[in-house]
């Protein structure tokens, strides 16, 4: 502004932290790019940090996911052969006299050579079906039984 460069150092004497050309005040200090440049620094540390979290938040889940599917497909092992969980469910839909059947040929009738365990409601017993595949029966006790012991 012209009022500015035209004053004297006497008039803008007491202004304390004035800056400017005029002889005897401070020059004034051109802003610098510094904090464009410390806002870009400060944005792409940001960046790297978000990104190198979802990277190992990734990589962890990726981990735990091939450990416990891993665990899971060990547990369901049987003599090296490996049961599908939603197999063991397709029984259902067989006519139920056969199946029974084919239950009662595999265990020889419920021998004592095929019971597994005992419990306060059954006893359960190792049955091989005609595909091979071993699979548990529980057969319930009687409420007969369950009244005469």
């Amino acid at each position: 502004m012209r009022a500015f460069n035209n004053a004297t150092f006497e008039v803008l004497r007491y202004n304390a932290g004035l800056c400017g050309n005029v002889h005897g005040l401070k020059p004034c200090i051109k802003p610098t790019r510094n904090s464009k440049t410390k806002k870009v620094i400060l944005f792409i540390v940001l960046l790297v940090i978000s990104l190198g979290t979802l990277m190992l938040a990734i990589v962890c889940f990726k981990f735990s996911y091939c450990f416990f599917h891993s665990s899971t497909t060990r547990e369901n092992q049987v003599g090296g052969n490996v049961i599908a969980p939603k197999s063991v469910f397709t029984i259902w839909s067989f006519d139920g006299k056969m199946v029974y059947e084919n239950i009662i040929e595999a265990t020889e009738e419920f021998d004592d050579k095929y019971l597994i365990g005992v419990g306060a409601h059954g006893s359960v017993y190792k049955a091989e079906s005609q595909t091979g595949r071993v699979v548990a029966v529980k057969k319930l006790h009687s409420v007969a039984d369950a009244e005469n012991p």
